[in-house]
């Protein structure tokens, strides 16, 4: 980043000098409006720390931890991780915590930034509209390993820069329009839970799944045995990009209306599902069933436990009418790396295979197959501000520029062989 350094206060034009009223016979009246007006043009430059704030997608926050502290290609942009927030299961690392304090240099002329990775539709939001109360973790307060809920609401401060899976333009916060900078691939997979025996999916059946919350067995096996069997859909909330992604690409639309259902786990395993319950986002209000996760890796970790006699309710603890489902069948929609947390552990869950393309889960082979054009079910990788200049534009052009050559999930941006001009858009050839 440029050194900062503030503007000296202008001096005082010869010509407006010449329009003031002056006596020239009083040499001393005219001396001293003189020595005024070159004091003002040496003035003390006005040095003042700077704070940057980063929010929205988690899909790229490995890589900004690395640019920002260790770099890649040609180097890093030196700042030192001072503090980073746990998470609710205590296992965060500073490259996957959502929280951050990184600095550079000493004040009067250090530079901080503060991440508050959320979602891709809440990054834009607050962009696009100056929102405020977004937490962050404190400078000053806050060092080095800090206990899970530690970051503080900030009802002042705005963030300056949003990371989002999806253009602005598949949310609802179209206006007033960002500057927009793509920085990288965004890899999706579908998963099935431990014990089903789903290979594949397809647009239509996504879209039917999705549409009702299940879809009997027999239509992913082809079974007549497997008619009475039901498969749940489980999902993501309207704040993420993994969801608009995920129902763009099948037809659904960027904001549809579904119907999802949510688990709870104990002991290993899944002992109840029951429809999500309302909830009210961005001061819109989605209905029983439409909302989901607002973690991958809680999605993830349905996807992995057993799910045998499982409770179907209308609401969680609630018993009137539940039935016994003798053997749970989800799919759910992923992140790469919350995909390789649902088909790990000891009852691991299945990636299956999107359309008929199902490339290996390690390796290159996904990355190739999206690369040549023949696995669609990924998106671009936004960085976005609303109207930064000086040393805050300066800092987003310095994370972008090496952003756009570092690998994404083996992707580098440059080696992509075809594009899309939307979400879920038709794939072209380059």
């Amino acid at each position: 980043m440029s050194e900062r350094r503030g503007g000296a206060a202008s001096a005082v034009p010869v010509n407006e000098l010449a329009k003031t009223s002056i006596d020239n016979t009083h040499p001393m009246k005219l001396n001293t409006l003189l020595l005024a007006g070159f004091a003002a043009a040496i003035a003390t430059p006005s040095f003042a720390d700077l704070t940057i704030r980063i929010t929205g997608s988690t899909a790229m926050r490995s890589n900004v931890n690395t640019i920002l502290t260790t770099g890649t290609g040609s180097g890093g942009l030196g700042y030192t991780n001072i503090a980073f927030q746990e998470n609710s299961a205590g296992n965060a690392t500073v490259s996957n915590s959502s929280f951050h304090i990184y600095e550079k240099g000493t004040s009067p002329n250090k530079t901080t930034i503060l991440t508050s990775w959320s979602g891709s539709v809440a990054g834009v939001q607050a962009a696009a509209q100056g929102i405020t109360g977004i937490k962050w973790l404190v400078p000053g307060t806050h060092t080095g390993k800090v206990a899970n809920g530690s970051a503080v609401a900030d009802n002042i401060n705005t963030a300056d820069v949003a990371f989002s899976d999806v253009w602005q333009n598949a949310t609802i916060f179209n206006t007033p329009a960002l500057t927009d900078t793509i920085c990288g691939i965004v890899q999706f997979r579908f998963v099935t839970n431990n014990g089903s025996p789903i290979t594949n999916i397809t647009p239509q059946q996504v879209r039917v799944l999705y549409q009702n919350g299940n879809l009997p067995l027999s239509a992913f096996t082809g079974s007549s045995a497997d008619e009475a069997k039901l498969v749940y859909a489980f999902g993501r909330d309207p704040d993420s990009g993994t969801r608009v992604t995920a129902f763009a690409e099948n037809g659904l639309g960027t904001n549809p209306t579904v119907f999802q259902y949510k688990a709870t786990v104990s002991g290993g395993a899944i002992t109840e599902i029951f429809p999500y319950a309302a909830q009210t986002l961005f001061g819109q209000t989605y209905g029983i069933g439409n909302s989901g996760e607002s973690s991958g890796g809680t999605l993830a970790g349905y996807l992995n436990q057993t799910s045998t006699g499982v409770k179907l309710r209308t609401a969680t603890g609630v018993t009137a009418g539940e039935t016994t489902l003798a053997n749970l069948y989800a799919i759910g929609y992923l992140g790469t790396s919350d995909a390789a947390t649902a088909i790990s552990g000891s009852t691991p869950g299945s990636v299956i295979a999107y359309n008929g393309m199902n490339p290996s889960t390690s390796g290159t082979a996904l990355a190739d197959a999206i690369k040549a054009g023949s696995y669609h079910f990924w998106s671009y990788l936004h960085c976005m501000h609303n109207g930064l200049t000086g040393d805050k534009l300066t800092f987003y052009s310095d994370i972008t520029t090496k952003l756009i050559p570092a690998a994404s999930g083996g992707i580098v941006l440059g080696d992509m062989r075809v594009e899309r001009f939307s979400d879920g858009g038709t794939v072209f050839p380059k």
